[in-house]
């Protein structure tokens, strides 16, 4: 079994930005501190660890991003490819709360009207389609930017740069509109969903939590904007 790392304090490149490297090493060499006592995403133990004096040798060793040794055109595309795999955790987390609050509206009475439950009122039926096909665009969104650029890959050429930043900015997009959708069908769910013991609280924290990584605050709203504005040295 193998664990990796990005070396802090990374000399910096000519350009300024810094070297960031990636080691191999065996999970015995480290000491695994239990530090990820976080809102949400616990299961994953995202923990902090330490080495003392470990040697590595230069062959477990390579660029964080650079040129590609594996021949398969995924691994042509940059490194922020990875991104998607970040908005497969939003709208896991979005399509399960949808089905958390389809069981709350077909028992939930509310407090001050108890002869329905709220799945028959039309206020609470018409949000709930809104919310139900906010997290579609997000899914469709996601599958046809990534076929784009896929596309792309297996034709051996690169993505435009409206392309590849539509891409990149849909990660954003999804992660900020995902917040919004979970902030709405918590909304829905009253008290309820408030409880330690209900699913929808977990993907509420799980999504808040995903959603502060870097793949989801990455600029590329901002490039895409600029792209879509006729600038032509956008990177």
């Amino acid at each position: 079994m193998l664990a990796g790392f990005v070396v802090e304090g990374a000399p910096p490149l000519p350009d300024g930005r810094p070297d960031m490297r990636v080691a191999l090493f065996r999970p015995e060499q480290a000491t695994f501190l239990d530090t990820w006592d976080a809102v949400g995403l616990r299961a994953t133990q995202s923990t902090d660890f330490t080495m003392d004096d470990v040697f590595v040798p230069e062959r477990f060793t390579g660029p964080l991003v650079g040129g590609n040794n594996i021949p398969a055109p995924f691994y042509g595309l940059p490194y922020t490819a990875t991104g998607s795999s970040h908005d497969a955790v939003i709208i896991g987390c979005l399509e399960g709360a949808l089905d958390d609050l389809a069981e709350l509206a077909a028992t939930k009475r509310p407090a001050f009207d108890p002869r329905l439950v709220i799945g028959e009122d039309p206020v609470f039926q018409e949000k709930f389609a809104e919310l139900h096909l906010r997290t579609a665009a997000l899914n469709a969104l996601l599958e046809q930017t990534g076929r784009v650029v896929m596309d792309r890959a297996l034709a051996g050429e690169e993505p435009t740069a409206r392309e590849w930043f539509g891409y990149t900015g849909g990660h954003q997009h999804i992660h900020h509109e995902g917040i919004r959708v979970l902030n709405e069908l918590m909304t829905l769910s009253g008290s309820s969903g408030l409880y330690s013991s209900h699913p929808l609280q977990r993907r509420w924290r799980d999504v808040r939590c995903v959603s502060q990584h870097v793949a989801g605050n990455n600029g590329s709203l901002r490039r895409l904007g600029a792209v879509l504005s006729g600038r032509e040295d956008v990177r």
